[in-house]
Order: C-alpha cells, then structure tokens, then sequence
C-alpha cells in the first residue's frame, strides 16, 4: 500500500535555469522536467534557452548544455550583491572613508 502525500507541504523542487521553485500546469509549459538526480528544469525556461530545440518526437535536446551556460552566466543580482559585500567589508576594515 502507498501512503498518502500530504498536499500541504511545499514543492521543495526548483528549476536549476530560473531558480523558482514548484510545478506549473501539469499540461503547461510550467511544468518541472526532471534533468538529473534532484535538478530540475520548467518546460518554459528549457524552451527558451537557446542551444535547446525539441525533436519531432518531443524530445528536448541540449538541456545539459543550457544548464552549463547558466551556471557561467552572470547576473546583475550577483554585481550587486558583489557591490554590496565590497563596500560592506572595506567600510569595517577602514579602508575606504
């Protein structure tokens, strides 16, 4: 016997490429794909990735290789936060005035 999931507990699942977490539309693009043992990729944000196509068949091709260029990518949350730390740390070590 299966026991049953409580649907109250949050998807703890996110898309490695957008980083938000949950499942869409079963039917939408939403939807998590799983990529990897615990990596996850919505439809959508592979689909728009641009080395990833879809085969004829429904196959999604290069998601691996979207995957590697997203972790190379820069954000400007990363310079800010970047930013943020510099001033942060050079103000407690007096270096800046």
């Amino acid at each position: 016997m299966a026991k049953d999931v409580p649907t109250d507990e949050k998807d703890r699942r996110h898309c490695v490429l957008c980083s938000h977490s949950g499942d869409g539309d079963t039917n939408g693009t939403a939807r998590l794909l799983n990529v990897d043992l615990d990596a996850w990729v919505h439809l959508n944000c592979a689909l728009w990735s641009h080395e990833v196509y879809e085969t004829q068949n429904g196959a999604l091709m290069n998601v691996g290789d979207a995957i590697k260029r997203g972790e190379k990518t820069v954000t400007i949350l990363d310079i800010c936060i970047f930013i943020y730390l510099l001033f942060y740390f050079c103000t407690k070590m007096y270096c800046c005035s």
